[in-house]
């Protein structure tokens, strides 16, 4: 059986930037990716990916006549409820086609040094005499095979097969993403009639979790849209979109589906010879669920420490991997907590109370939505402002009362949960004392799930036993 240094579960975006960056310092990588190559990465055509997040982790950034090149674009606004109140965005973003980059991106792990076998399962750890993880088996179909490594690191998306695999009692978590624990993604793929103005830029619209992007197309566009709970709960917010906002007429190429996870990220990514990445670790921006580039930044941390044990020699123990949890929390991880205690909040709201909001920058303040992909920042002084502003929503008939609880319970919330996170552990000693007050405050945030439309909920369930017409959400 091979000896490797690093063995990854999953060869998309992390697994293949992960794979590439260990070998280029020198160490043994073998990837295992259960499609075959021609099928990799193929549930989206087009992904977007922010210009200046691709330079700073290194991606290669397509030319135009490069098969993966797409389109490229800058910035675009969010929009309340009935379409009002912008609030600009400024990052320049690329499109690309996945399935072609995805292959680009596993042609340079393969070049730099890395082995990468297709059509390859995982189907469970190796274990060396101490219990600890020191390699996996995986099955193509030549039969079962395994390969003996130092460390094992779960890129396998939301299926998260190694890190669901794991023991029970230990730090790392082996939760399965449950469909409550999932963003589901319906994505449209529109023409407009001649002489509509050339899509250059997204407009997204919270309160329904709908946008328009640039395609490739140049007389089209994507409209987006994705849910908690359904696919069929996704189209129910897309038609109360449309009912609400105008819109232009189009015509629909094509439709695709897609899931992304969206709950709170285990407490800890390591365990001993073990460590999930990307979405099998649920590092996803809690503003769109997109995954690709913010997973890179535990990413990134987590390549310095794993080369320098490596280095050292000897176990990669969870003492001496534990610093990727600190780190990452500092670098990304309260910040996103925040945000998504915030965000669950605010999702109680109504379009009346959305449109308040935004006419009010209640929350959606040009100042919070500049850095909404990367966590939102939340002082004193603007939530006493928030406070000032409910209030006088409340006497003018504009809020339902309630609401105030809520949305100062979310602002506490995000507080608290920042507060707490940065108060992680340095290393595993008190942690369980630290996870108990954690599971505590993320029990009363609750998730997003538990924030869906009841109003849209009872009218989805009359849709499907057939006492509303069902029509095309288009």
């Amino acid at each position: 059986m091979e000896k490797y240094d690093v063995l990854i579960v999953g060869a998309a975006t992390t697994g293949s930037w992960f794979a590439c960056e260990m070998a280029k310092r020198g160490f043994r990588v073998l990837v295992i990716e259960k499609q075959k190559r021609e099928d990799v990465s193929r549930n989206y055509d087009i992904f977007h990916m922010q210009k200046k997040e691709m330079e700073k982790f290194g991606f290669p950034i397509p030319e135009k006549t490069d098969e993966d090149y797409a389109f490229e674009f800058d910035g675009g606004s969010y929009y309340s409820a009935y379409g009002n109140y912008p609030k600009p965005t400024h990052n320049e973003v690329i499109g690309m086609h996945k399935h072609s980059y995805i292959l680009r991106l596993n042609d340079n792990a393969v070049k730099a040094g890395a082995k990468i076998i297709y059509g390859a399962a995982f189907i469970g750890f190796l274990f060396d005499d101490e219990g600890r993880i020191c390699g996996a088996k995986y099955r193509t179909a030549d039969g079962e095979c395994g390969a003996f490594a130092s460390i094992v690191a779960d890129c396998s998306g939301i299926p998260s097969v190694a890190r669901t695999a794991l023991p029970d009692g230990i730090n790392a978590e082996n939760f399965v993403i449950s469909p409550r624990d999932l963003f589901y993604v319906i994505l449209r793929y529109v023409r407009y009639p001649d002489g509509h103005e050339k899509v250059i830029h997204t407009d997204s619209y919270l309160q329904y979790k709908v946008w328009s992007a640039p395609q490739a197309d140049e007389k089209g566009a994507i409209l987006g849209v994705g849910a908690n709970l359904s696919f069929d709960y996704a189209e129910e917010m897309f038609r109360e979109f449309r009912k609400n906002v105008p819109w232009c007429s189009y015509s629909v190429q094509k439709t695709e589906y897609g899931m992304t996870p969206y709950r709170r990220p285990p407490y800890s990514f390591v365990a001993d010879g073990f460590i999930a990445m990307g979405d099998a670790a649920c590092l996803t921006k809690p503003n769109n669920g997109e995954g690709c580039t913010s997973s890179l930044y535990q990413a990134q941390i987590a390549v310095e420490v794993i080369s320098k044990a490596l280095a050292e020699g000897g176990c990669l123990t969870e003492e001496r991997l534990w610093s990727i949890n600190k780190r990452y929390i500092e670098v990304q991880g309260k910040a996103f907590a925040g945000t998504m205690a915030l965000l669950t909040g605010a999702a109680y709201l109504n379009c009346e109370e959305n449109e308040y909001f935004f006419k009010n920058d209640i929350i959606f303040s040009k100042s919070i939505m500049a850095g909404f992909g990367n966590g939102i920042s939340i002082t004193p002084s603007e939530i006493e402002r928030t406070v000032r502003l409910v209030a006088a929503g409340v006497a003018t008939g504009k809020i339902r009362t309630e609401l105030i609880k809520r949305v100062m319970q979310a602002f506490k919330n995000s507080v608290e949960i920042k507060a707490l996170y940065s108060e992680f552990p340095e290393t595993p000693e008190g942690f369980d004392i630290w996870r108990g007050r954690a599971d505590e405050l993320w029990e009363k945030i609750g998730s997003m799930a538990d924030n869906c439309d009841e109003a849209l909920i009872d009218r989805l369930e009359r849709r499907k036993a057939g006492k509303i017409k069902t029509v095309r959400a288009d």
